[in-house]
């Protein structure tokens, strides 16, 4: 399944990787390609410093860095993710037990200690994005 809605994750060891790209390409029958990440980072020992979801005509939404030196000053001083998750969920409205729209989301995911920051964005419709703190 080609996605509209892709990740990029910048890492420890000064990489940037993309959903895709790479050796994290989509390839049926294999893992996914964050599933293929999160084995790399567990091999080489390294960790996601900001993940991002982004599209190829521009269009980019990111959670808070964990990096020494976040690009957005804000950030140098406030409470730094401890982790990041990549996933996709399908959300539907039913009315009298039908189906009347569905929609996959692409979800980047920010952990704290005591909360997560979410940002969802519409695969069908990137202009339709939300956020919620857990």
């Amino acid at each position: 399944m080609e996605t509209q809605i892709k990740w990029t994750a910048s890492l420890s060891n000064g990489e940037t990787v993309y959903e895709n790209k790479g050796d994290y390409k989509i390839i049926k029958g294999e893992l996914s390609p964050w599933q293929r990440l999160l084995k790399y980072l567990d091999k080489q020992g390294v960790r996601i410093t900001s993940l991002s979801l982004y599209t190829d005509n521009g269009k980019r939404w990111n959670l808070p860095s964990a990096g020494k030196n976040p690009k957005f000053k804000v950030f140098c001083d406030a409470e730094q993710p401890i982790g990041y998750k990549f996933f996709r969920k399908m959300g539907a409205d039913i009315i009298g037990g039908e189906i009347i729209k569905e929609e996959i989301f692409a979800v980047a995911e920010a952990d704290y200690k005591n909360k997560k920051l979410q940002i969802w964005v519409s695969e069908k419709n990137p202009d339709v994005c939300w956020s919620v703190v857990i």
